[in-house]
């Protein structure tokens, strides 16, 4: 009897066959749709073979279709898979060991006021940069962790490509994911990512990796001063009074010019009374012409 264990995903199988000594007879991978499965099972498994995968989405299709070629079949739950289990127990294990770890640095703590900034990528950015204060500059930060564009210059020509990827990949991995999260989380961030977007969707990528080199010039500052993160008094404004604000013209946010028919009045816009409407005998004494 053979031992065939899958791994099943929308687009991709991972397939692993093992003998009755659990010995390794053939390691694989399949890109094939799920009705196609069986049939390249067949081809690869020697017989006598058990099958075993585990239960998702759509498990009842893919059982019926094992049946027809296998001897048995299994669909485990994930739970009782034990070395799935097992790494599910590590994980949580490994994520209790960081959080006494990052306890005590309340640097991790400051950083994940940020919308969109975790704990893993708070850790991250605080064991990379330590002490923020050897940074003269959050300019010089963003060129330590590889943000800054490659130069290509050339007598009067100079051209700027992709970013230099000096640094740890891995902060700059998690930066991009938590730029994503912020986009959505905070108006002050997506006023940024819009403003570099200048509405083209071709210039997306550009637009999130600028916003994660802006968020670690924002949080080498925040360690710097030690001050939470706050968000653009003026655009949470705009956000809650949706007449007014940035439009589709307006790509740098910048505030919309006052009318004459309002005034500031303790920092609420208050409409000016209106002139009160001339009656005809006033107009014609204004006007002795008519």
């Amino acid at each position: 009897m053979y031992y065939v264990g899958l791994d099943i995903h929308q687009r991709s199988t991972s397939v692993e066959i093992l003998d009755c000594n659990g010995k390794l007879v053939k390691r694989g991978e399949w890109k094939l749709p799920w009705p196609q499965l069986a049939d390249q099972l067949e081809k690869d498994a020697p017989a006598p073979f058990a099958v075993c995968f585990e239960a998702s989405c759509g498990y009842g299709f893919l059982l019926e279709e094992f049946s027809k070629v296998a001897q048995m079949v299994k669909a485990a739950h994930p739970g009782s898979l034990r070395l799935i289990y097992k790494s599910k127990r590590k994980n949580k294990r490994v994520e209790l060991q960081l959080k006494k770890m990052s306890d005590p640095r309340p640097g991790a703590a400051l950083l994940m006021t940020i919308p969109g900034i975790g704990p893993r990528t708070a850790e991250a950015l605080v064991a990379y940069i330590d002490n923020a204060n050897r940074f003269s500059s959050v300019r010089k930060a963003g060129s330590y962790f590889g943000w800054d564009p490659c130069q290509d210059a050339s007598a009067d020509k100079n051209r700027l490509g992709h970013i230099t990827r000096d640094g740890p990949p891995t902060v700059r991995k998690l930066l991009v994911e938590a730029a994503w999260q912020s986009v959505r989380r905070s108006p002050t961030i997506k006023a940024f990512y819009d403003r570099v977007t200048h509405n083209d969707p071709d210039r997306k990528k550009i637009a999130i990796v600028a916003t994660a080199h802006y968020l670690t010039r924002v949080a080498v500052s925040m360690l710097k001063s030690g001050q939470a993160w706050r968000e653009d008094s003026r655009l949470t404004s705009e956000a809650s009074s949706p007449g007014e604000g940035r439009t589709d013209k307006d790509p740098k946010c910048s505030p919309l010019p006052r009318t004459p028919t309002a005034e500031v009045r303790d920092g609420v816009v208050a409409p000016t009374p209106l002139p009160s409407p001339v009656s005809s005998g006033e107009k014609a004494e204004r006007n002795p012409a008519n």
